[in-house]
């Protein structure tokens, strides 16, 4: 036979075990999240230590994120032809060995190497997780419980890894904010080789698509580079040449995959109805949750004058929340359906911003942030386990690796657009306001004040935005049904 058909081994033999991998796929999605945000607040430290300088320093992050984002339509296509379970063992180990190198790390410059390699690592980990869960379970309730907790790791991670970060760094230094994936990295390998479905992999193996690899891997790592340099430096023609060459890119690819015999994408995938709203979403999705941690560690730091692990902590409003409904989130899915309950979290989001958004210098966290931090992460658990939910329904087994590349991208991408967005406009809101009030400096409390605010009315209007879609663009249940 051409294709290894599936078997009883596919899947573990018991409940437990299945659940148990489940905690494995989850615990590798949490590395891969807090080392997109939660190092943030490590980053003076990692500065004073390995002597950055202050353009320098944001390539700790740029360099992860680039990586990571540029290569997920690439990892998910990988995970589809070469087999779920071997590429997730493959990415835990690489992304487990680079977290210790960067801990280890003696210079700016090696550091930055390692994050470009662990980035690799998590766009091969990320989505073979997320396809994973698909694979594992059923459509209907065991899915949408599993990719329930999916969207607490997701919404909570970043918070999580905030306090994490801010802990470990101030008591042990911000090395061993990277060693701790190494008991986590362990974990996910210890269960995964034992219980992860052995999915079939074709002795005839397939195409694989060079070109389109080569295309859209170039074209979206020259995007997010773009992006980050908009958000680091300002517009300027460097910024407008980058994204004209990722636009390139991304033209050729589309060109490459209409005739494409074995196309990175598969057409059949992009083809439905709820996956192509699941990416429209998500990259709205991703626009404001990436810029609201942005925008508020600021605020909170630089004009409350909040300590980091006070920060840290501060974000436990919305990670609570977001935890409890996304593991509650299939109850009220199977009860209510996808798109009330998607709608729901787009609304409660939508307020948050919108109340974000009025925040002034003499501000206080009770007041002024605690309230929006618990409805947002209210919506955020409501929110990322349906638009999953949604966008894997019609999805075949054979190409959920492709579509978690898909879905993750999206949100990545949007994350990155949001972070552009809101440097971009707290910076001239920020300028505006020092210009029409004398004796105020672009970094004095009340500038940054104005800027962050009115950065906040932008997410809030894409949050609006997202929610009108969401009404739009969703089919009801009873559609659904027809």
């Amino acid at each position: 036979m051409n294709v290894i058909a599936e078997n009883k081994q596919a899947l573990p033999q018991t409940g437990n075990g299945k659940w148990l991998a489940l905690a494995a796929l989850m615990v590798a999605q949490f590395m891969v999240v807090i080392d997109i945000v939660g190092l943030n607040v490590a980053l003076p430290s990692i500065q004073r230590s390995l002597h950055f300088s202050n353009s320098s320093l944001e390539w700790v992050m740029s360099a992860y994120q680039i990586a990571f984002g540029g290569c997920l339509l690439l990892g998910g296509r990988i995970a589809d032809l070469f087999g779920r379970k071997r590429m997730f063992l493959i990415g835990a180990a690489a992304f487990a060995t680079t977290s210790l190198l960067c801990g280890l790390a003696p210079t700016a410059l090696s550091l930055i190497l390692f994050r470009v390699i662990q980035g690799l690592a998590a766009a091969i980990l990320s989505p073979t997780s997320l396809s994973s869960v698909t694979r594992m379970f059923p459509e209907g309730r065991e899915r949408n419980i599993a990719l329930g907790i999916w969207g607490a790791v997701f919404g909570a991670g970043g918070a999580i890894g905030s306090l994490l970060s801010g802990l470990i760094t101030t008591t042990l230094g911000w090395q061993w904010f990277f060693f701790l994936n190494l008991p986590l990295g362990f974990f996910a390998l210890l269960i995964g080789p034992k219980l992860l479905p052995a999915d079939p992999i074709a002795e005839k193996r397939q195409g694989f698509d060079i070109a389109g690899a080569a295309t859209v891997s170039l074209g979206s790592g020259l995007l997010l580079y773009a992006l980050s340099t908009a958000s680091g430096s300002g517009w300027n023609w460097n910024v407008f040449l980058l994204l004209a060459a990722a636009l390139i890119l991304w033209v050729s690819f589309i060109l490459i995959q209409r005739n494409a015999s074995f196309p990175l994408v598969p057409k059949a995938v992009i083809r439905i109805a709820t996956m192509q709203v699941g990416v429209v979403i998500g990259i709205l999705a991703g626009s404001y949750h990436f810029s609201m941690f942005f925008l508020l560690t600021l605020y909170m730091q630089d004009v409350l004058h909040l300590s980091a692990i006070q920060t840290s902590l501060g974000y436990l409003a919305a990670a609570l929340p977001t935890i409890v409904c996304a593991n509650l989130s299939s109850r009220f899915i199977r009860r209510f359906g996808v798109k009330s309950v998607l709608v729901a979290g787009q609304l409660l989001v939508m307020l948050s911003l919108f109340y974000l958004s009025r925040m002034h210098v003499d501000g206080t966290y009770m007041y002024d942030l605690f309230p929006a931090l618990l409805v947002g992460g209210i919506g955020w658990g409501l929110l990322f386990p349906s638009i999953n939910i949604m966008s894997f329904s019609r999805v075949e087994k054979s190409q959920t690796g492709s579509a978690a590349g898909i879905i993750t991208m999206s949100e990545q991408l949007g994350g990155a657009i949001g972070l552009t967005l809101a440097a971009t406009v707290a910076a001239s809101r920020a300028a505006d306001y020092a210009r029409t009030h004398s004796g105020f400096a672009i970094h004095t409390p009340e500038a940054m004040t104005a800027g962050f605010s009115g950065t906040f009315q932008l997410t809030a209007a894409l949050a609006l935005l997202g929610f009108l879609l969401s009404i739009l663009l969703i089919p009801s249940r009873r559609e659904e049904q027809k």
